[in-house]
C-alpha cells in the first residue's frame, strides 16, 4: 500500500527523498507543488525530473479529491459533495 504524499509533514517529506535517494531540497520542491499549487498529479510538476516524479509514482499516491455536486441554501450556505 502506497503512502499519501499528502499526509508527510515537510521532515517526513525529506527523510522519504533521502530512502529514495534523492536530495533532501526535493522535498521542499514537491511540498509547494502539493500543498501551494494544489497539483493532482505527480506530472504537472515541472521542474522534477521525469525519474524522480516516476519514483515519486512508485511510492506515493497523490489523493485529490473531486467536486461531484454542491448546493447553495437560501441563505447561502454551501454545501458540497465529494
Amino acid at each position: 500500500m502506497s503512502i499519501d504524499i499528502k499526509s508527510l509533514s515537510l521532515p517526513e517529506l525529506k527523510e522519504e527523498m533521502i530512502k529514495l535517494g534523492e536530495k533532501p531540497f526535493r522535498a521542499k520542491q514537491i511540498y509547494e507543488w502539493i500543498h501551494v499549487k494544489l497539483v493532482q498529479d505527480f506530472d504537472e510538476m515541472t521542474n522534477i525530473s521525469k525519474e524522480t516524479r516516476q519514483k515519486l509514482k512508485d511510492n506515493f499516491e497523490l489523493i485529490t479529491l473531486r467536486v461531484v455536486d454542491s448546493l447553495t441554501s437560501k441563505d447561502q450556505d454551501i454545501k458540497v459533495f465529494v
